[in-house]
């Protein structure tokens, strides 16, 4: 195997993608857009896996293809089998629907917990599209569409800057959750992981906020969800510098 087919499979599973051709673009879209290479490597991850899978199209050198799937793989089926046992003991609650913005999330309390490195969002709202619903995690079901979620996802790539623009100006999320303008500021300034230790320990005590420690150090996304706004929406506080549509 060469060196750069060695090298294509690594960026692409580190979530740094191979883009001969647009990788410079993408580059200068960090200054409005957040961590662009990062997303667009989860749809190249996954392109390349059916490729491999299917056969179809341009290959990787087979060695490169057979760890990529294998890694992949590896990870959906020990989440998995981690989700199944949450649920099956009582753990955690583990939401089974895929067009719900916990779907094969852990949930503890008000906290949850994605394993998924980025690619739960995308099979979710491809999942909402295709069914026209979706369902919020406090269990409000409402009608989608593909230019919803489309609108959606692509406002939750918004730099941290503008999004902070936005949210000071308007005291609401670019999603069109209200959001304090504080706490927007404070988020923006704040390094991510100590903001959402800060966050669980506020609302849940010493032995949360250690676990969501654990979990940031090891790579693992948690959100801690506010009680609900006046207008009957609930918020979120991510460890993530940017508004998750839902997520």
């Amino acid at each position: 195997m060469g060196v750069k087919t060695a090298a294509k499979a690594v960026n692409i599973t580190g979530s740094r993608g191979s883009f001969k051709q647009i990788g410079p673009t993408l580059n200068k879209l960090s200054a409005v857009l957040w961590a662009p290479r990062n997303r667009m490597s989860k749809f190249q991850l996954l392109h390349e896996y059916a490729k491999a899978r299917t056969g179809i199209g341009e290959q990787m050198h087979p060695i490169a293809a057979r760890e990529l799937t294998r890694g992949l793989e590896r990870v959906v089926g020990v989440n998995a089998a981690l989700l199944a046992l949450a649920a099956g003991t009582g753990a955690a609650i583990v939401d089974t629907d895929p067009t719900s913005t916990d779907f094969a999330r852990f949930k503890f309390g008000n906290t949850t917990v994605d394993p998924w490195f980025g690619l739960q969002p995308i099979i979710r709202d491809v999942a909402r599209s295709v069914l026209g619903v979706q369902k919020t995690s406090s269990g409000r079901v409402s009608k989608t569409s593909f230019a919803d979620q489309l609108g959606q996802y692509l406002a939750s790539g918004v730099a941290p800057g503008i999004n902070l623009a936005y949210e000071q100006s308007t005291n609401k999320t670019l999603g069109g959750y209200d959001k304090d303008r504080l706490q927007s500021l404070r988020e923006s300034v704040t390094p991510m992981v100590a903001d959402a230790i800060a966050q669980q320990l506020q609302a849940n005590g010493l032995l949360e906020a250690a676990g969501v420690g654990v979990s940031e150090f090891v790579g693992e996304n948690t959100n801690l969800y506010q009680p609900k706004t006046k207008n009957g929406s609930s918020t979120s506080s991510s460890s993530k510098k940017k508004k998750k549509h839902s997520w």
